[in-house]
C-alpha cells in the first residue's frame, strides 16, 4: 500500500464519526491524540503542495489538542466532530482523485 495518505484520512474520519455516539471518556482522549497527530500531519503534507487548505487542519489540530485542550459542551462537539470528519474525508476523497490521475 504505497499511497497510505488517504486511509490515514478515512481513518480519521471514522473515528470522528463514532466520536458523535456515547463513547467512554478514555476513547475521547484517545480520540484528541490520534486526531491532532493525523490533523498536523495532513498539514504538513498539504504545505509541502502550497494549499492553503492547510489551515483547516491546523485549526483541527489546535482544536482537538490533548495539551492543552478545548472543553465544550456535547452539542458543539457533535458539529466539530462532523466537520473534521468532512474534511478528513475531503482530503482522503482528493487524495485518491489525485493518485488515479498520476
Amino acid at each position: 500500500m504505497k499511497n497510505y495518505q488517504e486511509w490515514v484520512g478515512a481513518l480519521a474520519a471514522g473515528l470522528l464519526i463514532l466520536a458523535i455516539f456515547t463513547m467512554p471518556y478514555e476513547y475521547y482522549i484517545f480520540l484528541r491524540w490520534v486526531i491532532t497527530a493525523v490533523s498536523i500531519y495532513v498539514a504538513i503534507y498539504l504545505g509541502g503542495l502550497e494549499n492553503n487548505k492547510l489551515w483547516f487542519f491546523v485549526i483541527i489540530a489546535i482544536l482537538f489538542n490533548p495539551i492543552f485542550p478545548f472543553y465544550s459542551d456535547r452539542s458543539f462537539w457533535f458539529f466539530a466532530d462532523l466537520i473534521s470528519a468532512g474534511l478528513f474525508l475531503a482530503f482522503s476523497k482528493n487524495k485518491i482523485k489525485l493518485n488515479k490521475e498520476k
